[in-house]
């Protein structure tokens, strides 16, 4: 099995706000901008009426794709 980490990107430039998350998978991703935007239930108050793709984006990119695992030995 292939483990994939994630590098999860959230924007907010009404709220000169950046986050940046390290996930195993995008579904972690947006669980993870989900939790940063939303209180117990509802949306927080910075965040109403706010939509995705116009007032904040979350980009999901893989890492370490290209490159070998460490320490192993391709034969």
């Amino acid at each position: 099995m292939t483990e994939r980490t994630y590098k999860a990107v959230f924007l907010c430039p009404a709220l000169s706000e950046r986050v940046v998350w390290y996930v195993s998978s995008r579904h972690k991703a947006r669980k993870m901008m989900n939790a940063h935007i939303c209180g117990y239930k509802k949306r927080l108050k910075q965040y109403r009426g706010m939509k995705e793709g116009t007032d904040y984006t979350l980009t999901v990119v893989p890492i370490f794709d290209t490159l070998p695992d460490v320490g192993v030995i391709e034969t």
